[in-house]
C-alpha cells in the first residue's frame, strides 16, 4: 500500500506577493496545535514566536533547504511517519528553482503521497499597486507608478501559477479579493478540506499594511533624496516605512487610480486573466480592477517643500553619521508627527 492510498498529502501554499501571506502564516503558526488536533501538521523551525504585527516568511524554507541539500526524501519520510497531512507556506516558493520542483514531483511519485498547491491570486491593478508600494518600502524605489506599470511585462502571480502547472495537477486557486471579506483563513480551510469551525479565525489585524497615497509619495521622494546623498542602503526605506506602518498598523488606506494605466494592463494581460478564469473559476472572478468598496485618489498629492527640506537635512546628517545612525530615529519621529 503506497502513501497516497493512506491519505498522505503535502499542502504547498505559494505565498504570492501582497495576497495576505504574512497574515496567513501568522495564523498557521499561532494555531498550529489546533491544526494538529484536526490532523494537519505545520512544521516549525527553532526560533522565537513572531509578534502580532510581525512579518514572517512562513515555514517553507525548511522544505526548500531539504530539497537543496538532497535530503528531502528522508525529511518527508520522517514527517509522514508521524503525520498524514503536512502544510508548508512561504513566499519563497515563488522563486523555487525548477530542478527542486521536479525533484519534489519525483518524490511524490516515488513515495506515493499527494500534493495540493494552494495559491491566492489578486485583481491585477490592485496587486501591482501593492507591489509598487513594496518597492518604495523595501527597495528605494524612486520612479512613478506610471513608469512602474509601463515597464511591467511579467506579473509574478501569473508566472508562478504557470510554473507550478508544469509539475502539479492539483492546484487550488483562490481569489484574494473575493475571499478577503469572508476571511482568507476560511478559504484556506476549504482548500484543506477541513471544517473551519475547528480552527480559530485569523485575527482581524492588518499585517504589513499598504502605505497611504501621501505616505507613498513622501517616501518615494525621500528615497530620491537619500540616493542623492548616500550609497544605496535598503534599510533606510525599510526603517522609515516601518516607522509609519507600526505607528498606525490599522490605518485605512486609499488607492491611486489612473484609467490610462488600466488600459495598458488590459492590452497586455486580459488574455492571461481570461485563461485563469476559465481554468479555475468558471467565470469572470479575477479582474483587471474592481472599483467597488475602494477609496480612489485620482491625483497624486503635492509634498510640502518644508518636509523635503527638513528631510534632506536629516538624510545628509544620517549619511555623515552612518556608522551609528543617530539621525534616522530623528527622521522617524518627524514622520510620526505628520500624522
Amino acid at each position: 500500500m503506497n502513501s497516497a492510498s493512506r491519505g498522505q498529502r503535502l499542502y504547498l501554499h505559494i505565498g504570492c506577493g501582497k495576497t495576505g501571506s504574512s497574515a496567513l502564516q501568522l495564523w498557521l503558526h499561532r494555531y498550529r496545535e489546533a491544526f494538529e488536533k484536526a490532523g494537519f501538521f505545520y512544521p516549525f523551525g527553532e526560533g522565537r514566536d513572531p509578534g502580532e504585527y510581525e512579518i514572517t516568511s512562513g515555514n517553507g524554507k525548511l522544505l526548500i533547504d531539504a530539497l537543496e541539500a538532497h535530503r528531502a526524501q528522508a525529511y518527508l519520510q520522517k514527517l509522514f511517519r508521524q503525520y498524514s497531512r503536512i502544510i508548508f507556506s512561504s513566499e519563497a516558493f515563488q522563486g523555487i528553482e525548477g530542478k527542486n520542483l521536479k525533484a519534489l514531483r519525483e518524490l511524490q511519485e516515488k513515495l506515493g503521497f499527494d500534493i495540493t498547491v494552494i495559491v491566492y491570486v489578486r485583481d491585477l491593478y490592485d496587486v501591482l499597486y501593492s507591489l509598487y508600494h513594496q518597492r518604495i518600502k523595501r527597495h528605494l524605489e524612486t520612479e512613478s507608478f506610471e513608469h512602474f506599470i509601463r515597464q511591467t511585462k511579467i506579473v509574478q502571480q501569473f508566472h508562478v501559477l504557470r510554473r507550478y502547472e508544469k509539475f502539479f495537477d492539483q492546484i487550488e486557486v483562490l481569489h484574494y479579493d473575493s475571499e478577503k471579506e469572508r476571511g482568507l483563513d476560511r478559504a484556506f480551510c476549504r482548500a484543506l478540506g477541513i471544517d473551519d469551525g475547528r480552527i480559530p479565525p485569523m485575527a482581524s489585524r492588518k499585517v504589513n499594511r499598504s502605505l497611504s497615497v501621501f505616505e507613498a509619495e513622501l517616501l518615494r521622494r525621500m528615497n530620491g533624496l537619500f540616493l542623492g546623498h548616500c550609497p544605496p542602503d535598503s534599510e533606510f526605506s525599510r526603517e522609515l516605512s516601518d516607522t509609519l506602518i507600526y505607528a498606525n498598523p490599522e490605518k485605512e488606506t486609499e488607492i491611486y487610480f489612473d484609467p490610462k494605466l488600466l488600459q495598458v494592463l488590459r492590452k497586455r494581460f486580459s488574455k492571461e486573466i481570461g485563461r485563469i478564469n476559465r481554468r479555475y473559476f468558471g467565470g469572470k472572478t479575477l479582474k483587471l480592477f474592481d472599483r467597488s468598496g475602494k477609496k480612489l485618489v485620482r491625483k497624486l498629492p503635492e509634498i510640502p517643500q518644508e518636509y523635503l527640506l527638513v528631510s534632506e537635512l536629516l538624510i545628509d546628517k544620517y549619511c555623515r553619521a552612518s556608522q551609528n545612525r543617530r539621525s534616522l530615529p530623528g527622521l522617524g519621529r518627524l514622520l510620526k508627527q505628520v500624522y
